[in-house]
């Protein structure tokens, strides 16, 4: 059984390099827009993060730290709507992950 994709949080989580998290952070939002191109009863097999896995290590809240900055210069440079953004990533990492609070926290400011 082939092993299943990684989800942008795994990638986030792997990048070791400011590059790596802007190429995550094109990857999401890129599927982002092929998702809202798509039909609502269209399955989506996009996976934005594993469940279950709960605790962060000082790498990964770096991380998520840096694709939160790269995903917001790309909102800015692309004139993307915050908090549509920030609803999406609430629906698939919920209210507490660390990308939706550092989102929250910058429109907020």
């Amino acid at each position: 059984m082939p092993p299943s994709p990684l989800s942008i949080i795994d990638k986030v989580e792997l990048c070791t390099t400011s590059l790596c998290i802007e190429k995550v952070v094109d990857e999401y939002l890129t599927s982002l827009m092929r998702k809202i191109k798509e039909s609502e009863k269209a399955i989506d097999s996009f996976r934005l993060f594993d469940e279950g896995e709960e605790s962060v290590n000082e790498r990964e809240f770096f991380n998520y730290y840096k694709f939160t900055e790269a995903l917001i210069e790309k909102v800015i440079e692309n004139d993307i709507d915050l908090n549509f953004i920030i609803n999406d990533l609430v629906e698939k990492l919920g209210k507490t992950h660390p990308v939706v609070l550092f989102l929250k926290q910058l429109t907020e400011e």
